[in-house]
């Protein structure tokens, strides 16, 4: 991540990332995750008055993000599978919407503009192995994929993928009856733990972010 943007982050979240001594290692395209995953941190632990964790590394592994940090609960696990997730569909060069490939054993998220394959090339590839950019269609839909407004939104078809692998095992009882759409995306739900809570806090703030 370039100077300016770092510099920035480490401005407005030292709690978090202020002490991070290896930098960001990451591109500017995940700026927006990232700005929303430190505010929500920043924002839960201040609401109930507890410690702000410090980030030990932020970093891109193996084509997505990833943040470690010096403690978390339940709230912030959610928080950080779903930045996550996020980065995993997101062009880290840009921010613009990105596919997860493998070409030269290098895994990366991409857009077209940013040196994404095409889906014909993508079938050309020798490359041995590869990601598909497409997770199989969840069982059971958790999550509504269009706002009460009537907006088909991506990330709700993301954070309902994401929250049917999780509700497996816990919180098998959790449903989304309705988004809506306002500061940021408003969640009607129930049967959520904590770290759903977290993915849905995700949620909101990234696409709030992305629409300012």
């Amino acid at each position: 991540m370039i100077g300016l943007l770092e510099n920035t982050l480490r401005a407005r979240y030292p709690e978090v990332v202020g002490s991070l001594s290896d930098g960001i290692q990451c591109d500017d395209g995940w700026l927006d995750i990232l700005n929303a995953l430190f505010s929500e941190i920043t924002k839960h632990c201040k609401g109930l008055g507890i410690p702000i964790p410090r980030a030990r590394q932020v970093k891109e592994k193996t084509g997505s993000l990833r943040c470690y940090l010096s403690s978390k609960d339940d709230f912030i696990a959610g928080l950080i599978q779903m930045s996550e997730e996020i980065s995993g569909k997101t062009c880290e060069v840009c921010g613009e919407p990105g596919l997860m490939d493998v070409e030269n054993n290098v895994v990366q998220v991409r857009c077209l503009r940013h040196g994404a394959r095409t889906e014909a090339e993508r079938e050309r590839s020798t490359t041995i192995w590869r990601l598909e950019s497409n997770r199989p269609a969840s069982i059971e839909r958790r999550v509504p994929g269009m706002t009460e407004e009537g907006a088909h939104l991506w990330i709700l078809d993301l954070l309902n993928e994401v929250a049917d692998d999780y509700c497996v095992k816990h919180a098998t009882g959790f449903r989304v009856n309705a988004v809506r759409q306002g500061d940021g995306l408003q969640f009607e739900a129930r049967g959520a733990d904590q770290r759903l809570d977290g993915m849905m806090a995700m949620t909101s703030a990234f696409w709030k972010r992305r629409l300012l």
